[in-house]
């Protein structure tokens, strides 16, 4: 399923202000400047499906395609699911677009503006999660699980988007140095099971990239 027709009407501020901190009058005149050219520029969508899939020693097979989710993280993380959800969000190449133009001329715009992209992009994935849970109104549900996340291989984002037609649906690609065109963009899996489940573990210690974030050589998180 897809939307593309998607509105947003305003940022989060809690949210991005843990990415650019507790901004000072200035700069709250400037990120009002950018919601509201964000918002009146993106065009964002997203693309989702449901697989059945089964458990084996090297991770967790997605039947119906070719896809084999590896690794212990997402083994674990669907532990007790039968079904899951493959989805994939994008803000539209005019994100991207805004946060050049202004890495040119104009800096502390292009850091909030990019901040900003960020949290408007979760929200887009916030709003198919929840199309998905109405869909499936008596299911149980992990949280999001990125491709990249833990030790899933960053190389399946090619694998997912081929099969949810994300370059036609919704115009988001991968190149083959797995970087997501457009840049705000996201790529994640949800487990879906008939019975409650144990919350799986999330936080740093399992991110693949805990090592080297910029988010925590902050101070802060990803809210992961």
């Amino acid at each position: 399923m897809k939307k593309t027709n998607i509105s947003l009407n305003k940022i989060n501020r809690d949210e991005l202000y843990r990415y650019v901190g507790t901004p000072d009058d200035n700069v709250r005149g400037i990120i009002d400047e950018c919601e509201d050219e964000l918002i009146e520029l993106v065009k964002p969508g997203y693309v989702w499906n449901l697989f059945e899939i089964e458990a084996d020693e090297t991770g967790v097979r997605v039947l119906g395609t070719d896809i084999l989710l590896t690794g212990n993280s997402i083994k674990k993380h669907l532990n007790g699911c039968n079904k899951l959800a493959m989805l994939a969000a994008t803000l539209s190449s005019e994100a991207d677009k805004l946060i050049r133009k202004y890495q040119i001329n104009n800096m502390v715009k292009a850091v909030v503006m990019d901040a900003m992209a960020s949290v408007a992009v979760e929200h887009v994935c916030n709003m198919a999660e929840e199309d998905i849970k109405q869909y499936l109104p008596d299911m149980y549900f992990t949280y999001r699980f990125g491709v990249g996340y833990g030790d899933l291989p960053l190389e399946l984002e090619k694998d997912i988007l081929m099969v949810l037609q994300g370059p036609k649906t919704i115009g988001l690609c991968a190149t083959e140095a797995n970087i997501l065109t457009p840049l705000k963009s996201v790529v994640c899996v949800i487990g879906i099971s008939e019975k409650p489940m144990e919350k799986g573990q999330k936080g740093c210690t399992t991110c693949n990239i805990k090592d080297t974030c910029k988010y925590r050589r902050q101070g802060l998180n990803c809210a992961y």
